[in-house]
C-alpha cells in the first residue's frame, strides 16, 4: 500500500497542474439582451391611446386593456407596424418578435408572452380556432392598407390606382370588402380570373399568413389582396408569378428587385414609403390585442372561470426556479396525478431529432426545458423508455406508429405545431418548381391529392398497394433526392420500387409532365447540400418549410401539413388518458393493440398448449419463439407478435435442438428449408399457415442503375414469354435435386458480369452439383448474361458478405434468394422481384391442434438579372453572421466547449486515479489481485469506446436517474484507466531494480526511495505516452452526442442542421479542438520539463 499511496500522490500533483491550466480561463461576458430585429421598421407616429402605466394586474382582477401590460411581455410579428407602436407607447414592455402567426399563437397559449397583437380580422379567425383565447383590447390604433410597388414601377402603380378608383366607383371594392371582411373568410369561394393573352409579366411577393388578406387554400392563393390583384391583372393583361416570403422579407425583396409588387395586409407608414411606392389605400386595418381568456377581467358565459396563467411579473426569477425533475423523482404533474398536456413538461427533459422543425419549435416554446438532441429513432425511443427524457417530440404519424407498437409508450399530445410540407428546388431555378406548383394546384382541384392522402394516411400503410403509374420513357430527366429514413407512409421501398404518399405524388407529377424520374436516395441531412451543388434537381422527402431552409432553397407551394406529437411513458399520463385511443387529425381512429394489464386474457404458458392444441402463432401470446439471429424473421416477428419472447439462435441446428428439448415452443424458418427438416424430424410439424411473405430480387449498386434497368427489361421479357413460369415449375414444383440445369452457351470473352451468390442458401435457389452451380437463381443469372452478351463470373461468398462486397464494388449484382427489406434498400438497389418467399412455423406435433400438417409555360420576369453576385468577403461575412451571430449561436459553441473541456479534465482525473489502482493490482504479489487487474484491462481495451459509453448509459444505469455528463466522465475515465495503468506499470518496471536497492543502502525508506529515486525516472518514461493517450481521449469525447450530451461536436452539428452550411461550423469546431489540445498539451510539456532531473540540476547549479 505504501507504493500505491506514493503513486497516487504523484498523480494528483500532475493532475493539479492540468486542472489549473484548464480552469484558468476567463468567463465570457454576459450577453446583452434585446437584440434589434433586422428589417423591422423604425418607430412611426401613429394615432394611439395608450392605457395607464403599470405592471401586470393582480390575479383577482384580471386584465382589462393593453395598458395593464405596460411592463409585461407583448408578442408581435416581425416587420409589422405593431412593433414600433409598442416600443413607442409602452417602452417598459418586453417585446418578442415572431416570424409567423403560428409561432405567435403557440407562444401566447404556452405563456411565453402575456398578449399578442394581430389585425382585427385575423384575430377573429384565431379566436374561432382557439376558444381559450380572448380579446384584451381593440380599437387602440388603426392604419391604412396599400399595395407596395417597386420605386421604378411607378407607371404600374399608377395603373393600379386608376383601376382601384374605377372599382370603387362601380361598387366592386365595396363588394370585395363585404365578401372578405364582413363574414367568415374561410367560407368565401374565390372565383378564377384567367389572363388569356398576357402581355406583361410581374412577380408578386406575398407572405402567407391567414385570411382575409393572403392565404394558401386548396392548392391556390386566396384572399382579399389576391383577388384584388388578380382582377387588376386580368383586366390589364398581366401575368402574375407569386413568390411566397416571410413578412419581414417582403420589403427587402422589393428593394433588391426580386419582386415587383408586395402585399399581405400591409400598413402604409412614412418609414416604409422610403423604400416602397404604395398604392392608394384599398382598406383600413385595426389592431387587436389577444390574451388567454382566463387572464381577462371579463369571462364569457361559455368559458368557465380558471386560474390565470402566471404573468412575467409574477413568475419566479430564473435563479429561483427549480431544476427539471424526472418522472422517477417527481416530474411536473406526475405526483399530482399524471401529465395531461405538453405544458406539464415546461421544465422537463424533451428529446428531439437534430435539425428538425420540432427542434426549433421546442427550443423557442420551452426555454426552461432541457432539450436533448438525437440522430436516430432507436436512440430517441430508447431514451423515453429508459427514463432519460420525459418526452420525445417529432412528426405525429411516426409517434403514433411507435406508440401503437409498444404498449409501454403513449401519445401525450398529437395536434400541435402545424408545419407546411413542400418540395425543394435549387435557389433561383424555376424550371421544375413552377410546373410542380401548377400540378399541385390541379391535383387539389381534381381530387388526386385527396385520393393519395386517403390511400396512405391510414392505420397500416404497409398494407397499401402502390398504384401502377407508367413512367415516361423519354423526355427530360428529373433527378429527385429523397431519404428512406423517412419511412412509411411517406417514403419507402418495396418490391424494388419506391412507395408511399410522397412517392405516389412524385410519380403522378412526372407522368403528367412527361418527365423521366431518376431517384437519388441519401441521408436526410445531405439532401439540401446535394441540391445546392447541383447533384439533384428536386427534393421530395417530407421536408418542412422553414425560414432557414428558404434561405438555401426555393420551396413549392405546400402539398401537405405536418403536425407534431409527443411520446411519453404510458404510466406517466393522467389516469383518464392512459387507455384513451387518440385520433389523429383527418384520419380514422388508430385501434390500440393493447389493453390494461389486468384486462389481458390469460394465455397458455410455455410448453403448455391451450386445450385442443395450438392452431396458429397467435396461440403463443406468452410463449417462446426461436428464430435465426439476423434473419428476416427476427425483426418481423418481434413487430407483428410483440407479446411472445423471441429468442435468436445461431442456425437451424440450434433451433431444431431447442424445439425438440422444450427450450422453445416454436421456431420460424424460411419455407423452402422446411421439407428437409420435417423429413428428418418426424416429431415436428407445421403450426398454422405460412407467414411473412417477402419478395426476392436481384441486388445492384446504387450507382449501377443502368444495369438494373437492363435486368428489369430482361425480367419483363421472360415473364411475358413463359420462361419464368417454366423455371418455377422446374425448380419449385418438384424435387430440386432432380432438376436438370438447361444448357445455355455463354460468351467466353467481352465484358464480364460479376455475380455474387452463396451456396449456403441451398436449393432450389443456389446449389452445387457435380462441381457446377445450379438452381433457380443461377439459371436466372445465366439467362440474363446470355441475353446481354456478358461473360459470367461467379463469386461464391458467405451470405453476410454479399451486400458489403456489392457496395464496395467487388460485384456487379447479387442473386441469392435475397429478400427485399427496407434496411437492405438503404445499401443496394433491387430489381423487379422474381419470386416471393414465405416463412413457416415449426412446433412439436404433440402440441398441435391437428395432426401437424401443416399548357405553354410563362417565364417570370428575372428581376435583377445580370447583376453580379456578392463577393467572397461578403459571402464570408454573411455565413459568419448566419452561423454564429444570428440567434446568438456562438453560445452553443461556448457551451459545447465547456462541456468538452469538463469531460476531458474530469475523465483524465478519474482515469489516472483508477489507472494507478489497477496498476497496483497488476503489480500485487497476490495472484487474485493480479488476475482482477489483468481482467479489467483485457475487458475494457476489447470494447469500442462508443459501445462502452452506450452500455453504461442504457444498461448499467438504466434504472438510475443520472446526468448523461456523469455517465460520459465514467465511461471515458474507465477506458482511459485501462491504458494508463499499463503506462504506469511499464514505466515503473523500466527503472532498474538496482536503483531501489541503492536507495535503501543509502538509508532511504522504501517510500522515500520510490518518491525521490524511482518515480522521477518512471515519470520521464510515462509522460510522452501519457500525453498521446490524453490527446486521443480528448478527441474521443466527440461521441458523447450519442447519449444526448451537447458537447463541442454536437454544437457544430446543431448549427449545421439549422443553417445547412458545413464550412464555418466544421472549421470552427476543428480549430477549437486543435486549440484545446494544444493548450492542454503545453501543460503536459511544462510538467515534462519540470520533472526532467537534468533541468533541475541545471537550475540548482545556476542558483548556487
Amino acid at each position: 500500500m505504501t507504493f500505491a499511496s506514493a503513486l497516487i500522490a504523484r498523480c494528483l500533483l500532475v493532475l493539479a497542474a492540468l486542472a489549473l491550466v484548464a480552469c484558468d480561463r476567463e468567463s465570457p461576458p454576459a450577453a446583452s439582451g434585446g437584440a434589434g430585429v433586422a428589417g423591422a421598421p423604425a418607430r412611426t407616429e401613429l394615432a394611439a391611446t395608450p392605457g395607464q402605466d403599470g405592471g401586470a394586474p393582480s390575479q383577482a382582477r384580471g386584465w382589462t386593456s393593453l395598458g395593464d401590460l405596460a411592463q409585461g411581455r407583448i408578442g408581435v410579428i416581425l416587420g409589422t407596424v405593431f412593433a414600433p407602436y409598442v416600443e413607442q407607447n409602452y417602452p417598459q414592455a418586453r417585446v418578442t418578435t415572431f416570424n409567423s402567426t403560428t409561432d405567435q399563437v403557440v407562444a401566447l397559449k404556452t405563456g411565453k408572452v402575456d398578449t399578442a397583437l394581430f389585425d382585427a380580422i385575423s384575430a377573429r379567425a384565431i379566436i374561432r380556432a382557439h376558444p381559450d383565447l380572448g380579446i384584451l383590447d381593440e380599437g387602440f390604433f388603426s392604419y391604412p392598407l396599400g399595395m407596395g410597388f417597386r420605386r421604378d414601377r411607378s407607371e404600374l402603380r399608377a395603373r393600379f390606382d386608376r383601376y382601384l378608383e374605377r372599382l370603387g366607383a362601380s361598387g366592386g371594392l365595396e363588394a370585395l370588402h363585404h365578401r372578405w371582411l364582413s363574414g367568415d373568410p374561410e367560407a368565401v369561394v374565390m372565383p378564377d380570373y384567367p389572363v388569356r393573352d398576357p402581355r406583361e409579366r410581374y412577380v408578386l411577393g406575398v407572405s402567407v399568413a391567414d385570411l382575409p388578406y393572403v392565404a394558401f387554400k386548396d392548392g391556390r392563393y386566396v384572399g382579399l389582396d389576391i383577388e384584388l390583384l388578380q382582377r387588376f391583372a386580368a383586366e390589364e393583361g398581366i401575368q402574375l408569378e407569386i413568390l411566397s416570403l416571410d413578412f419581414g422579407a417582403l420589403i427587402p425583396a422589393l428593394a433588391a428587385g426580386k419582386v415587383d409588387i408586395i402585399t399581405d395586409g400591409m400598413a402604409i407608414t412614412a418609414e416604409r414609403r422610403k423604400a416602397v411606392d404604395f398604392s392608394a389605400p384599398y382598406a383600413q386595418g385595426r389592431a387587436v390585442a389577444l390574451a388567454l381568456a382566463v387572464n381577462l377581467a371579463k369571462q364569457t358565459d361559455d368559458r368557465p372561470a380558471a386560474e390565470p396563467v402566471p404573468t412575467s411579473a409574477q413568475a419566479p426569477a430564473p435563479e429561483e426556479r427549480q431544476p427539471p425533475q424526472t418522472p422517477a423523482a417527481g416530474a411536473p404533474g406526475v405526483e399530482a396525478g399524471g401529465w395531461q398536456s405538453l405544458a406539464d413538461l415546461a421544465q422537463g427533459r424533451i428529446a428531439v431529432f437534430t435539425g428538425t422543425a420540432q427542434d426549433v419549435f421546442t427550443t423557442r416554446a420551452f426555454p426552461q426545458a432541457e432539450i436533448l438532441r438525437f440522430n436516430s429513432q432507436a436512440d430517441f425511443v430508447l431514451a423515453v423508455k429508459t427514463g432519460k427524457v420525459d418526452a420525445a417530440i417529432t412528426e405525429a404519424v411516426s409517434i403514433r406508429a411507435i406508440a401503437q407498437d409498444d404498449p409501454e409508450l403513449a401519445v401525450l399530445a398529437d395536434d400541435f405545431y402545424d408545419m407546411p410540407i413542400g418540395a425543394a428546388f435549387p435557389k433561383g431555378d424555376d424550371r421544375f418548381r413552377q410546373r410542380f406548383d401548377r400540378f399541385v394546384a390541379a391535383a387539389r382541384a381534381d381530387g388526386t391529392l385527396a385520393g393519395i392522402q386517403r390511400r396512405w394516411l391510414v392505420d397500416h400503410p404497409e398494407s397499401v398497394v402502390m398504384p401502377d403509374i407508367p413512367p415516361a420513357t423519354a423526355g427530360e430527366t428529373l433527378r429527385v433526392g429523397t431519404s428512406l429514413l423517412v419511412g412509411l407512409p411517406f417514403v419507402a421501398q418495396a418490391d424494388g420500387r419506391y412507395i408511399g404518399h410522397d412517392m405516389e405524388l412524385l410519380q403522378t407529377f412526372a407522368a403528367r409532365e412527361g418527365l423521366r424520374l431518376e431517384m437519388v436516395p441519401m441521408e436526410f441531412d445531405a439532401l439540401i447540400a446535394s441540391l445546392a451543388v447541383g447533384k439533384i434537381d428536386m427534393i421530395l422527402s417530407r421536408l418542412s418549410i422553414t425560414d432557414e431552409r428558404r434561405a438555401k432553397v426555393d420551396f413549392s407551394v405546400p402539398y401537405d401539413h405536418e403536425f407534431s406529437a409527443a411520446l411519453v411513458q404510458r404510466r406517466n399520463l393522467a389516469p383518464e388518458l392512459r387507455d384513451e385511443t387518440l385520433r389523429p387529425p383527418g384520419l380514422g381512429a388508430i385501434a390500440a393493440p393493447w389493453t390494461a394489464e389486468g384486462d389481458r386474457p390469460a394465455a397458455p404458458g410455455p410448453s403448455q398448449p391451450a386445450q385442443g392444441g395450438w392452431r396458429s402463432l397467435d396461440d403463443l401470446a406468452r410463449g417462446r419463439i426461436a428464430v435465426c439471429a439476423g434473419a428476416l424473421q427476427h425483426q418481423s416477428v418481434a413487430r407483428t407478435h410483440p407479446q411472445p419472447e423471441v429468442i435468436p439462435l445461431t442456425g437451424h441446428a440450434d433451433l431444431i435442438t431447442s424445439l425438440k428439448t422444450g427450450k422453445v415452443d416454436a421456431g420460424i424458418i424460411i419455407a423452402t428449408s422446411a421439407p428437409d427438416i420435417l423429413k428428418a424430424n418426424p416429431e415436428i410439424g407445421l403450426l398454422g399457415e405460412p407467414i411473412l411473405p417477402v419478395p426476392q430480387a436481384a441486388a445492384f449498386r446504387h450507382q449501377d442503375q443502368a444495369l438494373r434497368e437492363r435486368f428489369d427489361r430482361f425480367m419483363a421479357s421472360i415473364l411475358a414469354d413463359g420462361t419464368h413460369a417454366e423455371m418455377r415449375r422446374r425448380w419449385f414444383e418438384g424435387d430440386p435435386r432432380q432438376a436438370t440445369m438447361p444448357a445455355m452457351p455463354l460468351p467466353t470473352s467481352g465484358p464480364a458480369l460479376r455475380l455474387g451468390t452463396s451456396v449456403f442458401v441451398g436449393l432450389p435457389y443456389v446449389g452445387m452439383v457435380d462441381g457446377e452451380y445450379v438452381g433457380f437463381d443461377i439459371e436466372l443469372a445465366r439467362r440474363f448474361a446470355a441475353q446481354e452478351g456478358l461473360r459470367l463470373e461467379i463469386s461464391p461468398l458467405e451470405f453476410s458478405a454479399l451486400i458489403p462486397a456489392l457496395a464496395a464494388g467487388k460485384l456487379d449484382l447479387v442473386v441469392s434468394a435475397l429478400a427485399v427489406t427496407p434496411e437492405r434498400q438503404k445499401q443496394v438497389s433491387f430489381s423487379t422481384p422474381y419470386a416471393e418467399v414465405s416463412s413457416v412455423t415449426l412446433a412439436l406435433k404433440k402440441n398441435l391442434a391437428g395432426s401437424g400438417g401443416a399548357g405553354e409555360r410563362v417565364e417570370p420576369v428575372a428581376a435583377g438579372e445580370g447583376e453580379p453576385g456578392p463577393g467572397f468577403l461578403a459571402e464570408l461575412q454573411e455565413s459568419f453572421y448566419a452561423n454564429f451571430v444570428l440567434e446568438q449561436r456562438w453560445k452553443l459553441i461556448l457551451k459545447g466547449l465547456w462541456v468538452t473541456v469538463l469531460i476531458s479534465v474530469a475523465s483524465t482525473l478519474l482515469g489516472t486515479l483508477l489507472g494507478a489502482l489497477v496498476c497496483w493490482l497488476r503489480m500485487s504479489p497476490q495472484p487474485g489481485l493480479r488476475l482482477f487487474g489483468s481482467g479489467y484491462i483485457f475487458l475494457i481495451r476489447g470494447l469500442p469506446v462508443l459501445l462502452l459509453l452506450m452500455l453504461i448509459f442504457y444498461v448499467a444505469f438504466a434504472s438510475v436517474n443520472i446526468d448523461p455528463l456523469v455517465v460520459a466522465v465514467v465511461a471515458f475515465g474507465t477506458n482511459f484507466a485501462a491504458y494508463v495503468s499499463e503506462m504506469f506499470r511499464t514505466g515503473i518496471e523500466g527503472v532498474d531494480r538496482g536503483q531501489t536497492e541503492a536507495g535503501i543502502a543509502m538509508g532511504f525508506t522504501r517510500l522515500q526511495t520510490f518518491l525521490y529515486i524511482v518515480l522521477p525516472q518512471a515519470t520521464r518514461r510515462i509522460l510522452p505516452v501519457y500525453r498521446g493517450e490524453f490527446i486521443s481521449m480528448v478527441k474521443m469525447t466527440s461521441i458523447v452526442g450519442y447519449i444526448g450530451v451537447q458537447d463541442l461536436t454536437k454544437a457544430g452539428d446543431i448549427i449545421r442542421s439549422r443553417t445547412f452550411e458545413a464550412f464555418f461550423p466544421l472549421l470552427m469546431v476543428a480549430a477549437i479542438y486543435f486549440l484545446v489540445i494544444w493548450v492542454l498539451g503545453l501543460a503536459l510539456d511544462h510538467i515534462d520539463r519540470r520533472t526532467d532531473p537534468k533541468r533541475r540540476a541545471r537550475v540548482g547549479v545556476e542558483t548556487s
